[in-house]
């Protein structure tokens, strides 16, 4: 399967979205903005073991004296970081990152047979089954039906 038709068509259907003047970017906001991806990620906190004032504290992390050690004792703190899914950039851009992000359930839906059904499909064999830039268009954006 090749998506190069698919970025095309979305990416000229986004397009026309921005060049109407229908505020593209708050579009997306408001039908993609719930959707986030949680990056948990450690640091370790090199300053917890610096005495303040104290002139032998090393200036850097694991240089204190060749001890290897050293930085395996620092306590490490895990955080949370929120990284949002409203694709930004150019109309094509914007398509592109949209198929990657959708990809995978368009996938899980294809093989469950729980696509919805379409009169003819543009970039697939199945002429029932939307390709994956009408699916985009008509169940995630809602901009359209799932015609050609």
């Amino acid at each position: 399967f090749n998506i190069g038709g698919c970025v095309r068509r979305l990416a000229s259907l986004l397009e026309s979205r921005r060049h109407a003047g229908s505020g593209l970017q708050s579009l997306l906001r408001r039908k993609l903005g719930h959707l986030c991806i949680v990056v948990a990620a450690t640091q370790v906190c090199p300053l917890n073991e610096v005495v303040a004032g104290s002139e032998e504290a090393p200036l850097l992390p694991g240089n204190d004296g060749g001890s290897p050690s050293h930085s395996s004792r620092q306590p490490k703190h895990m955080f949370n970081t929120l990284t949002s899914l409203v694709p930004e950039g150019t109309s094509e851009e914007i398509a592109y990152q949209l198929l990657v992000i959708y990809s995978g359930y368009y996938v899980k839906l294809l093989a469950m047979n729980q696509l919805p059904h379409t009169m003819a499909s543009i970039h697939t064999d199945d002429a029932h089954v939307p390709c994956l830039c009408q699916y985009i268009e008509t169940s995630i954006l809602k901009l359209s039906t799932c015609e050609p």
